[in-house]
């Protein structure tokens, strides 16, 4: 979470049309911290920011790796991404 929140951005067309809302990325890492698949698993209702969601998984070669004591994976997981004016 916190890897993806240092290197989340507001896309400047969200900013002019004063696009705020929420993102929620399902994901699939593999046991090294690979993301193998991503979607957007609920829709903020503006285009710009699901994909701006989508494009900040994409900006990784890898995330940090699960603990091996959680097993070899893959593992699932669903985070939030939330855009919002402060």
């Amino acid at each position: 979470m916190l890897a993806l929140a240092q290197a989340k951005t507001y896309p400047q067309a969200a900013r002019k049309a004063r696009a705020e809302g929420r993102v929620v990325l399902a994901f699939t890492l593999d046991r090294y911290g690979r993301i193998v698949e991503r979607a957007v698993a609920e829709g903020s209702g503006w285009p710009v920011l699901d994909r701006a969601a989508l494009d900040l998984l994409d900006g990784f070669d890898r995330l940090p790796a699960p603990p091996a004591a959680m097993g070899a994976g893959p593992f699932p997981l669903q985070v939030p991404i939330s855009y919002a004016f402060k």
